[in-house]
């Protein structure tokens, strides 16, 4: 009704009100009501209300705004049912009280390190690089961060409060060809589906934002889930949320922000007395997002990254929710699981796994109709905007996964690991450095470490310390500034 009819009547000559089709059975007196608004409005409109004057002379139309505003303050004031109030706005900017981020841009880096500003794009790039640590976005040396073929450019720019630092990079604009990594779905063979993927396909749930059904077989099918509350958990949403309501309330900051009067209003009585409340309480306000409340937003961030990647997790290899190799073996987890297993009803789920089964194979993840592009729709009980999160942490996640290595069999004893190991070393006799890691299973990966040969792996069923001791008894040593790579005596 207001896009369709009212709008096109205050645009004039250039409007084409249409009366909506889901209107049709309304009385005469409605329509007199609309009209009569429209009116109103008409009255006070200076010029045509298009995107383009509303850009240009903003101010212009502050007499309709506030207009509005008076008329859905009074129904406000007269409504008793708080599920029938509408919306207001307010006029004016209502500015945040919490702990602002400041920008640091080359001039102001070079007055705080006490250097010389650069005057080009590399001068400004190496100021920066030798002042902070760029190996932690993944740049291993300033020519990387200078090369063309990057995907990002930094912009020079980053911004703290204090606590953390954000900073400042720009995606280069794609190219047009076709990425010969990037496949479809019709590009995959069933027989290859059977022995090199594990296909895994996940809807939402009634209460869950993903329900995926893994296959390991046609006769074996596994269920893994993950609802809203555990993902709240997972990021400790609900956990810090308790921890600063609880600082309010001891520091009188609840009562304070809970009795401030609103600014959606035109009243000049009610909007002066909202500037004095602010300026008696404003030290108070201010005590409290000093500095001391940096850490809350940065946990924040840091817990929605848990959350996604756990939700990833799940898909990938289990999790720890499904995953006991990814749980921390702690006396207080071991307890909770003890007194969980013990209250726990024994059920059986027709069609789905009672345990998790581990598989190396790779995780062919199918997202269906419910899963796609759904940010911006709302679903009843889900999150908004957590299938986007998840699509972009599992590519993010399957991108920086270790290359495909053979597995060791699970009857291998120590003598043939042994044996496999001397195998792989003599294939690489020319290599000096070895490298060794976890292969995110619980047990020991070797591979080459010379970055000017194509890297080489395997995965072994033994302890990452039992390669290493059996690679120093076979004249190998361990460097002293990394002690996963072993070179050759």
């Amino acid at each position: 009704m207001a896009r369709e009819y009212c709008y096109e009547h205050l645009l004039g000559s250039n409007g084409n009100p249409k009366w909506p089709k889901q209107f049709d059975l309304v009385r005469i007196a409605h329509v007199n009501q609309i009209t009569d608004i429209i009116q109103e409005l008409k009255n006070r409109l200076l010029i045509t209300p298009t995107t383009t004057n509303l850009t240009a002379s903003p101010t212009k139309f502050l007499s309709v705004l506030g207009y509005i505003i008076s008329e859905l303050e009074s129904i406000c004031d007269n409504c008793t049912d708080p599920l029938d109030k509408p919306r207001n706005f307010s006029l004016v900017p209502t500015p945040s009280l919490r702990w602002k981020y400041i920008s640091i841009n080359c001039r102001s880096l070079a007055t705080i390190v006490k250097k010389k500003s650069g005057t080009t794009y590399k001068e400004n790039i190496e100021q920066f690089y030798s002042t902070f640590d760029f190996k932690k976005f993944g740049f291993e040396n300033l020519e990387e961060l200078l090369s063309p073929e990057s995907k990002v450019r930094f912009m020079c720019s980053m911004m703290t409060d204090g606590f953390g630092a954000c900073f400042v990079f720009a995606r280069c604009k794609p190219k047009k060809e076709t990425d010969p990594n990037v496949f479809d779905l019709e590009d995959f063979q069933a027989d290859e589906v059977k022995e090199h993927f594990l296909p895994c396909a996940l809807d939402p749930g009634r209460r869950q934002i993903f329900t995926a059904t893994v296959a390991h077989s046609p006769e074996e099918l596994e269920i893994r889930r993950c609802s809203g509350k555990e993902r709240a958990c997972y990021a400790g949403t609900n956990r810090r949320a308790t921890y600063v309501e609880r600082l309010k309330t001891q520091q009188n900051v609840k009562t304070i922000e809970t009795n401030l009067p609103t600014a959606k209003t035109v009243n000049n009585e009610k909007f002066q007395e909202r500037i004095r409340y602010l300026l008696v309480h404003l030290p108070r306000l201010f005590q409290f997002y000093s500095y001391k409340s940096a850490p809350f937003r940065f946990n924040d961030y840091q817990g929605r990254q848990r959350a996604n990647a756990e939700m990833a997790n799940i898909l990938i290899n289990g999790g720890k929710k499904y995953n006991k190799m990814k749980r921390k073996n702690t006396i207080k987890n071991r307890k909770q699981r003890k007194k969980k297993h013990k209250d726990k009803k024994i059920t059986k789920d027709k069609g789905a796994l009672s345990t998790f089964k581990d598989s190396d194979s790779i995780p062919l993840i199918v997202f269906g109709d419910g899963m796609k592009n759904k940010d911006t729709v709302a679903i009843k009980g889900h999150t908004s905007g957590a299938t986007g999160a998840l699509q972009r942490e599992l590519q993010l996640s399957l991108t920086n996964t270790r290359p495909l290595t053979p597995s060791a069999p699970n009857d291998m004893t120590t003598a043939d690991c042994y044996a496999r190991i001397d195998q792989f070393l003599n294939n690489n006799a020319s290599i000096k450095d070895f490298k060794i890691e976890d292969d995110n299973h619980g047990m020991g990966m070797i591979s080459t470490a010379d970055s000017y040969s194509p890297k080489q792996a395997i995965n072994m069923r033994l302890s990452q310390s039992t390669i290493g001791n059996y690679l120093i008894n076979n004249g190998f040593q361990c460097t002293s500034n990394n002690t996963s790579i072993y070179t050759r005596k």
